[in-house]
């Protein structure tokens, strides 16, 4: 859209008379702040002077459609000259995809039955995660929010953290990696870790997701434990039968010289 310096729209675009649901001729007897919802005009008016001045990049409050519909969008201006004339130039961009988008991914991410974190680069400090985390894991969210993963202790094996350190800057991601974490109690659980960089809104993060292993482990650790002693007990029996071959052999051999 373009504007004069007072306000009063000079034009708009197709895009803009789609979105908003006016035609070209309602849209030339507005001003820019009739565009936006009439409960937040007087802060778009403070946030614009303050675009104007260099305090400000950007303008983060919805457009309203002509039915009353609030439009999330992020508007940028600038000056310049429309027709020969002083003039200011707005730039909106839709946010509603962008905002749906991000609502699919915070259901799916808050209810996944499976920990997950993300952590923002390259600090590495947790952002946020899931309610499956706090619960496997025991730490309340406020309690990790901010932390390392160092600065909370949930890795004992170093060189293993760094292994996938360097992983994760080579290729952006891990998949499928058995590291041991440690709960708020103390207590060990066997995880597979997969993850991978993702960006959002200019800031790099680290999107992890864990599957606890520690009952499979479990499981195989008592599984290898009753192979290993039915080996032993094999073993054993062998040798008993291989005694009792010999002491038949010899009883065997006795009776053929008695005979």
């Amino acid at each position: 859209m373009v504007a004069a310096p007072d306000g009063r729209l000079l034009f708009t675009n197709q895009a803009c008379q789609r979105i908003l649901g006016y035609d070209e001729t309602e849209l030339s007897g507005l001003e820019v702040l009739d565009l936006h919802p009439s409960d937040c005009r007087e802060e778009a008016a403070e946030i614009f002077a303050a675009m104007f001045r260099g305090e400000r990049q950007t303008c983060p409050l919805p457009l309203a459609s002509k039915d009353g519909l609030p439009i999330p969008v992020e508007t940028r201006i600038w000056p310049g000259r429309w027709n020969g004339a002083d003039s200011i130039y707005g730039l909106s961009k839709d946010l509603r995809a962008e905002q749906e988008a991000q609502q699919r991914f915070e259901r799916l991410f808050h209810n996944n039955p499976a920990p997950m974190a993300l952590t923002r680069l390259p600090e590495r400090r947790l952002a946020d995660v899931n309610r499956a985390f706090v619960d496997t894991l025991g730490y309340t969210r406020a309690e990790v929010i901010g932390q390392t993963a160092a600065e909370l202790g949930l890795f004992d094996d170093l060189a293993q953290q760094q292994t996938v350190a360097d992983q994760l800057q080579a290729q952006g991601r891990i998949r499928d990696i058995e590291i041991q974490v440690r709960r708020k109690d103390g207590a060990r659980l066997d995880g597979l870790f997969s993850g991978e960089v993702i960006r959002s809104q200019g800031q790099e993060y680290f999107l992890t997701v864990m599957i606890d292993i520690t009952q499979r482990k479990q499981a195989e650790q008592r599984l290898q434990e009753s192979e290993q002693r039915f080996r032993e007990l094999s073993a054993q029996l062998e040798l008993k039968v291989e005694a009792r071959t010999q002491d038949l052999q010899a009883a065997n051999a006795a009776l053929r010289e008695s005979e």
